[in-house]
């Protein structure tokens, strides 16, 4: 049988630019919907899926990502997210403020 599953492509924004086409799958993309099953999210209303979709893009998010460089130079390189969640408020704080110094210092 043929059952629903998570492969859902996303882009990834920060200070620094966007990644997009990155790959959530399986287990991270229940997490990050609040434990839902494909099942389950297909049978929400579209009214609860765009309120859930807002959500999750004002949040900050700690990522941790594989990138798989291809062989062939011709394909892009395959980014999938391993795991992903909210973020630490003063941990967002923190590395901001490194990155800027670490720009500011680097002209």
């Amino acid at each position: 049988s043929c059952e629903p599953h998570f492969d859902q492509r996303v882009s990834l924004s920060d200070c620094t630019g966007t990644v997009s086409g990155v790959r959530i799958l399986g287990q991270v993309a229940m997490e990050l919907l609040n434990k839902s099953t494909p099942q389950e999210f297909l049978e929400m209303g579209d009214t609860d899926r765009t309120e859930l979709k807002a959500s999750l893009q004002l949040e900050r998010y700690k990522v941790y990502c594989k990138c798989v460089i291809p062989a062939n130079e011709q394909r892009k390189p395959s980014i999938r997210v391993l795991s992903m969640q909210i973020a630490d408020p003063m941990e967002v704080v923190k590395n901001l403020s490194d990155a800027s110094t670490t720009t500011a210092s680097n002209p």
